[in-house]
C-alpha cells in the first residue's frame, strides 16, 4: 500500500507540474490522462493473472486505453493504465473531458463505469459474474458512407451464438435476434460515435463486445474539406480509411477552410494520435495568435495549427502550403521561403527542408507529426562581401590588355544592390552597379589597356594586387638558311628530302609559315611557332614518277634536283652449246651355251614305263584269281 501511496503522490505530482509548467497558451498543452487501477473480480472471487481490462469512452476515436492485464487480482498498480483526455486543439474526439462516461471491460465484458476526470488518479475496483464462453464479433464495418446518418454495421458470426445486442455511445443494448448486419432505425447527430456489439448464448449470457467508433458527417462538404469525408471546414474525417492498426487504405488528402494549406497521406501509412490509438478526423486551421517568428525572419501567410496535436505518421507524410508572393517583404528571395514547425517544448520555430515551386507560389516538406506549421522567409537585409581577386597576367607588354576580376556575394537574404569600384594607382578607372539576390554570388571583371610602361597598383574593394607593363619588344621575325637537297639525283620513284633552318630574329614568340614549291607549283606549307632567337629544322620529303630535273624553292632559297630514267636491267649471256663426249659402249660378254643330257632324260621314261608295267601286271592277276 505504501509503494502504491508513493507512486499516486508522484502521478498527482507531475501532473500538478505540467499545469504550472505548461500553462493554457495560444498553442494549448496536451490535458493530462485520468489514472485508474484496483482489483478485480470474476464471480466474487480475485481474478486469475493474465485477464486483459481495457477502458473506452463514447464518440472517442482511441477507442480504447493501453489494455492491462490482471496480476494478484489487481490492475493498473504501477499507474500505467491511463484514460487519455480529449485534445482542445482539435475538431475531433480523441479522449475524455471531465464529466464524459468512462465504461471499464474485463475480456470484452463491462465489469464498471466512472466518470473522467482531467489529470485525476482514481481506484476503481471492477468485476464481471463470469468469463465469456463466447467469442467477441470480429470484422466489424461500417458498410454506409459518412453522410449517411442511419448507418449499417456487418459483423462476423460468434460461434454457438444464438442471437446478438447492439447499442450506441454506452446507451442501452438492443437484442437484434441472430443476424450479423444492422441498420440504424433513426438518424444519429453529426459527430464521432461508438458502435457496440456483443453475441448472446442459448441461456441469454451475453459475450465480450466489440467496439467500433465511426463518424457521422450530413453537413454540405465546405471549401477546402479532404476528400477522407467531411462536413466541418478545415476537417476531415479519416477514420473510414484506417485499419484497426492505424494504417490508411487508401490514399486521403485533407485540406483547410481557405484550401491554402494541403496535407497528403498515402496509402500504407501508418498514422495515430498522440497516446498511440486510431485518428478519426484532420483539423486544419489558422491561429489566431501565432507563435513569433524568429528574428531577421518573417512569417509569409496564415500560421496553420494542424491536429489533432501530437499525431504521428510512419513514414511522413506531404504538407503543401500555398503562398501570396504579394505578402513577400521588398527584396525577399522566394527560394529562401522554409515550412517550420512550432516546437513547444523548446518554444521555437524548426525550419524542415522544403522545395519551393515559384511557378505555383506553393511550398512542400515531409512532416511525421502534427503541430502549428507555417512559412518563414529571412528577412536579413542585403550585406556585400568581395574576394578572389585576380589579376592576369601580372606581366603584358605595352599595347597588351591586363583582366582584372573580383567575386562579389550578398551574405544578406534580400536582393540589393553594390557598386563595385576599380582603382589603379589609386584612381578610380571605372565603377559596376551589381544587383544580387540573398545569397548569390556573380564574378565582376574589367579589362585595362595602359598606355605607359611601369608597375601599377590595383585595388578592388579593399583587396589590393599588382601588375608589371614593360616596353614592347620587337615583333616575331624570321629568316630562313641552309636550304639541303639530298639526294641531287634520282631515279624515278625515289624519295628527296628537303630540309631549311628556320630563325625567329624578333623580340616576341611567333609563328611562320614555311613554303615549298616545285617547279614554281606549291607542294606543301608548314606553319612553326618560335620564341625569339630560337630556330627549327623544317623538313620536306617528295618523289618524283616522271624524269626531268626539278627546281625548288623555299622561302625565296632556291635549288633542284634530277630524276632519272630506270636504265633497262643487262641481258645475260648464254654459254655456246658444246656437243657431250662420245662413251664406248660396255664389252659384250657372251652367254654360255648349255647343252641337254639326252641319255639322262630318256633314263627316267624307261624307269616310270617299267614301273607301269609292273603295276598292270599285279592287278590282273588279282583279278583272275
Amino acid at each position: 500500500m505504501a509503494k502504491r501511496t508513493r507512486l499516486i503522490i508522484s502521478t498527482l505530482t507531475t501532473v500538478l507540474m505540467g499545469l504550472v509548467l505548461f500553462p493554457t497558451s495560444a498553442v494549448a498543452v496536451p490535458q493530462p490522462p485520468h489514472v485508474f487501477y484496483g482489483a478485480v473480480t470474476v464471480g466474487g472471487a480475485a481474478a486469475a493473472d493474465g485477464l486483459t481490462v481495457t477502458a473506452a469512452i463514447a464518440g472517442a476515436s482511441f477507442p480504447y486505453t493501453p489494455t492491462a492485464q490482471t496480476s494478484g487480482g489487481r490492475y493498473g498498480d504501477d499507474l500505467k493504465f491511463r484514460v487519455p483526455a480529449d485534445d482542445p486543439d482539435t475538431g475531433a474526439k480523441e479522449g475524455g473531458v471531465s464529466g464524459d462516461t468512462v465504461v471499464f471491460y474485463v475480456e470484452g465484458v463491462e465489469a464498471g463505469t466512472y466518470s473522467f476526470a482531467v489529470g485525476n488518479v482514481t481506484q476503481l475496483d471492477l468485476s464481471i459474474p463470469a468469463l465469456p464462453t463466447l467469442a467477441a464479433p470480429t470484422n466489424v464495418q461500417k458498410t454506409t458512407p459518412d453522410n449517411d446518418n442511419t448507418p449499417t454495421f456487418t459483423w462476423g458470426a460468434v460461434a454457438n451464438a444464438a442471437s446478438y445486442q447492439v447499442r450506441l455511445d454506452f446507451g442501452t443494448f438492443t437484442d437484434i435476434g441472430n443476424v450479423t448486419t444492422y441498420t440504424f432505425p433513426t438518424s444519429i447527430a453529426d459527430g464521432t460515435h461508438t458502435f457496440e456489439v456483443r453475441g448472446v448464448d442459448a441461456q441469454g449470457t451475453p459475450g465480450p463486445s466489440s467496439l467500433y467508433s465511426f463518424t457521422i458527417l450530413t453537413q454540405v462538404p465546405a471549401v477546402g474539406v479532404g476528400v477522407g469525408g467531411g462536413g466541418i471546414a478545415g476537417v476531415t474525417s479519416v477514420l473510414y480509411a484506417l485499419t484497426e492498426y492505424g494504417r490508411f487504405t487508401e490514399d486521403v488528402i485533407a485540406r483547410s477552410a481557405d484550401g491554402n494549406a494541403q496535407l497528403y497521406i498515402p496509402k500504407d501509412t501508418i498514422g495515430k494520435n498522440r497516446m498511440g490509438s486510431l485518428l478519426s478526423s484532420i483539423s486544419i486551421k489558422e491561429m489566431a495568435e501565432p507563435p513569433a517568428p524568429p528574428a531577421e525572419t518573417a512569417i509569409i501567410g496564415p500560421v496553420y495549427n494542424i491536429g489533432p496535436d501530437g499525431a504521428t505518421f510512419d513514414p511522413p507524410i506531404e504538407l503543401t502550403l500555398k503562398y501570396d508572393p504579394s505578402l513577400l517583404p521588398p527584396g525577399a528571395n522566394e527560394k529562401k521561403l522554409v515550412i517550420a514547425w512550432w516546437d513547444k517544448m523548446a518554444k521555437e520555430w524548426v525550419e524542415l527542408e522544403s522545395s519551393v515551386d515559384p511557378e505555383a507560389d506553393t511550398i512542400t516538406a515531409k512532416v511525421s507529426h502534427f503541430t502549428a506549421f507555417a512559412i518563414l522567409v529571412p528577412t536579413r537585409p542585403a550585406s556585400f562581401t568581395l574576394a578572389d581577386l585576380k589579376i592576369t597576367p601580372t606581366e603584358i607588354y605595352l599595347g597588351e590588355s591586363v583582366s582584372i576580376s573580383i567575386q562579389l556575394t550578398n551574405t544578406g537574404d534580400l536582393t540589393g544592390s553594390y557598386e563595385v569600384s576599380l582603382k589603379i594607382d589609386d584612381s578610380v578607372v571605372e565603377t559596376k552597379e551589381v544587383t544580387l539576390e540573398g545569397g548569390d554570388s556573380e564574378t565582376v571583371s574589367f579589362s585595362l589597356t595602359p598606355n605607359k610602361v611601369g608597375e601599377y597598383s590595383v585595388d578592388v574593394g579593399g583587396l589590393q594586387g599588382t601588375f608589371v607593363v614593360k616596353e614592347l619588344k620587337a615583333p616575331a621575325a624570321f629568316t630562313t638558311s641552309a636550304l639541303t637537297i639530298s639526294p641531287k639525283e634520282v631515279d624515278i620513284g625515289e624519295r628527296v628530302t628537303i630540309s631549311i633552318t628556320v630563325t625567329n630574329t624578333g623580340g616576341i614568340t611567333g609563328a611562320h609559315k614555311v613554303t615549298l614549291k616545285i617547279n614554281g607549283a606549291i607542294v606543301e606549307v608548314r606553319e612553326v611557332v618560335l620564341a625569339p632567337r630560337a630556330s627549327e629544322k623544317v623538313v620536306f620529303t617528295v618523289v618524283k614518277h616522271a624524269a626531268g630535273t626539278y627546281s625548288v624553292d623555299v622561302d625565296g632559297k632556291r635549288g633542284s634536283f634530277l630524276v632519272r630514267e630506270k636504265a633497262p636491267p643487262p641481258k645475260e649471256e648464254k654459254p655456246p652449246l658444246t656437243p657431250p663426249p662420245t662413251t664406248a659402249p660396255p664389252p659384250v660378254t657372251p652367254k654360255p651355251v648349255t647343252r641337254i643330257n639326252w641319255w639322262l632324260i630318256g633314263s627316267i621314261i624307261a624307269g616310270v614305263v617299267l614301273i607301269g608295267v609292273v603295276t598292270w601286271r599285279i592287278v590282273t592277276r588279282r583279278r583272275a584269281g
